[in-house]
């Protein structure tokens, strides 16, 4: 699911965007966040990996990009899970 290791607040994010997911009917078996490197800029983007080639392809506009540090990755979780939680409430 995560190329991200360790209990952090952006793993619990994560983990509230699939619950959320999970009980709008939602698959999540594809879903896979990634930080960039420390060279090149640590963007975290969020993607669906393809079961087959393993290629990634976004989940949201703007290349599946969350943010440019871990707290902005946590917000952009937290209103997917919300938009998610919202969205399955009607």
């Amino acid at each position: 699911m995560s190329s991200i290791s360790g209990t952090t607040e952006l793993q619990r994010a994560i983990r509230r965007l699939t619950a959320a997911m999970d009980a709008a009917g939602l698959d999540t078996s594809r879903l896979h966040v990634e930080a960039g490197s420390k060279t090149y800029g640590r963007a975290y983007r969020l993607f669906n990996r393809d079961p087959q080639s393993g290629g990634l392809c976004s989940v949201i506009d703007a290349g599946g990009f969350l943010g440019m540090t871990k707290r902005e990755a946590v917000q952009s979780l937290d209103m997917l899970a919300q938009g998610v939680r919202l969205a399955g409430a009607r």
